[in-house]
């Protein structure tokens, strides 16, 4: 019986050893596929549309034998690596999602009355402007007051768009810089706002989330690459 588990015990090695060594020709052999980079880096994938999207790099993390590959990415020719952002998202706010609590009568710069959440708080004043119960857009101003808008606005006077707008912060990327975000795509820098600051780009998704859907929706740690001026 002894000699009999012993035999298992082996056998269960070997089949480890075995799938080990499968993964180390095959992290071996997809570094020598691609075209090497400096520091050992090797390409793994790259977009078909250099001009578009952000290429993906593969890289084994330490000495350690079943490492996994990481992600990491770089930018194409013509745009300028401006390092690693956070990401999070903003709406146009509707006041139906915030249909609930007191109402407030003629705020500053507006006369109807108004659910006090959809104005406050992660309303109007949080996401920059809203779709009112009446269907009419409300934008939040810089004293504090509101006004009536033909779209909602950005800081650029541009409406803003979902698929093009992003706020950032202009001293780190400047309004009107064309911007490749990693794993999004191209977007335009043509809003602001009091909680966008340094590596901090918050995108713009119009009525194709709820507020409460774009809460959930920052990222870490995401390339960023603005548009050469001279490309």
């Amino acid at each position: 019986m002894v000699s009999k588990k012993r035999e298992e015990e082996a056998r269960h090695g070997l089949g480890t050893l075995s799938t080990r060594m499968r993964l180390i020709f095959l992290v071996i052999l997809s570094t020598m596929a691609a075209p090497s980079l400096a520091g050992g880096d090797s390409v793994a994938s790259e977009s078909s549309d250099a001009e578009r999207s952000v290429f993906v790099v593969s890289r084994v993390q330490g000495p350690a034998l079943l490492d996994a590959v990481r992600g990491s990415s770089f930018c194409p020719a013509g745009w300028e690596d401006r390092g690693t952002f956070e990401l999070t998202a903003y709406v146009l706010a509707n006041e139906t999602e915030f249909a609930k609590g007191p109402v407030v009568q003629n705020p500053c710069g507006l006369e109807q009355d108004f659910f006090e959440a959809f104005l406050y708080g992660d309303g109007v004043r949080m996401q920059g402007s809203g779709r009112a119960r009446d269907g009419s857009i409300v934008r939040y101003r810089r004293d504090g007051c509101f006004e009536r808008a033909e779209c909602p606005l950005t800081a650029s006077g541009r409406c803003a768009a979902t698929g093009r707008t992003i706020a950032v912060d202009p001293s780190v990327i400047p309004l009107g810089s064309q911007v490749l975000i990693e794993g999004l795509g191209e977007r335009r820098a043509e809003d602001t706002g009091g909680a966008i600051r340094g590596h901090h780009i918050d995108v713009y998704y119009g009525e194709d989330l709820t507020y409460r859907q774009a809460m959930s929706m920052t990222r870490h740690d995401r390339r960023v690459c603005v548009r050469s001026s001279d490309s």
